[in-house]
């Protein structure tokens, strides 16, 4: 019996990403700090027929959207990675489910720089290793995707998976992916440092017992409150009991310091 999309797999005894996955996400050059977000990251996998009007034998899509932690609904931050192969021309693409056009992009842009980009498209070029004889989709970099700090992330992003470029000006803002095959691409852990993927039903009991332990507490210090607004009305009721009941003890024990000196004193002078 197939397993649930959450649950993880074995293939050629070795572990396989869950098809849903929690990814958690912290500050590349401060990963101590606290998280700057959470993703629910799906893999869709799909095989069909090719045809020739080159649509792909397979594609896989890797769909991520953020998970809100501030208890109200909005428009989550969201994107997709897709790549495809082609097996009438043999090619992969690691960019888009044809062999034409594709790009990547990271919402928020609060993420740029972080990893999660590099996390995603790891796992197309996962993918697409299955491959190892198949030729890499030409990727086009425009002078309009990138400025400054910007455009070389993009450059960098593309070539630490083993991508080379034929650049149109030493500014790099524009150039076009070298030939290669997909055995040469280059897998990636750099996202490690940072990114941390979790189970989903392992997440979930997770935040489950943490709201139970926080709800806990939650009563616990609702009555402590409670009884001491109690004791403060009784306080104001009858000041000077109240004075009396705190230091009962005090006032019984030098109650009893007194008489014993007082006794001993007497008897010496007695």
């Amino acid at each position: 019996m197939a397993g649930a999309s959450f649950d993880s797999t074995w293939e050629n005894g070795a572990s396989v990403t869950p098809a849903l996955l929690v990814l958690e996400v912290r500050n590349r050059k401060n990963p101590e700090r606290p998280p700057m977000g959470f993703f629910l990251v799906e893999r869709i996998e799909r095989i069909r027929a090719a045809d020739r009007y080159a649509t792909a034998d397979e594609t896989i899509n890797i769909i991520y959207r953020e998970i809100s932690d501030d208890g109200y609904p909005r428009d989550p931050a969201r994107g997709e990675f897709r790549g495809s192969y082609h097996a009438h021309v043999n090619t992969v693409s690691i960019t888009a489910g044809s062999l034409t056009g594709g790009m990547v992009v990271i919402d928020p842009p609060s993420l740029h720089g972080h990893g999660l980009g590099t996390y995603l498209m790891n796992e197309v070029v996962r993918w697409a290793k299955r491959w190892p004889n198949a030729t890499v989709n030409t990727i086009n970099l425009l002078e309009g995707q990138g400025h400054g700090e910007n455009r070389e992330r993009r450059n960098r992003f593309y070539e630490q998976f083993g991508l080379e470029f034929e650049y149109t000006s030493a500014e790099r803002k524009a150039g076009i992916s070298l030939p290669m095959l997909a055995k040469d691409l280059i897998l990636v852990d750099r996202w490690k440092q940072n990114i941390s993927e979790h189970n989903l039903m392992e997440f979930l009991a997770s935040t489950l017992y943490r709201k139970k332990v926080a709800e806990s507490d939650l009563v616990q210090r609702t009555k402590a409150v409670a009884e001491l607004i109690a004791e403060q009305r009784r306080v104001r009721r009858k000041p000077l009991r109240w004075a009396l009941l705190q230091h009962a003890n005090t006032i019984f024990w030098t109650g009893v310091v007194i008489v014993v000196g007082a006794i001993v004193w007497m008897k010496l002078n007695s």
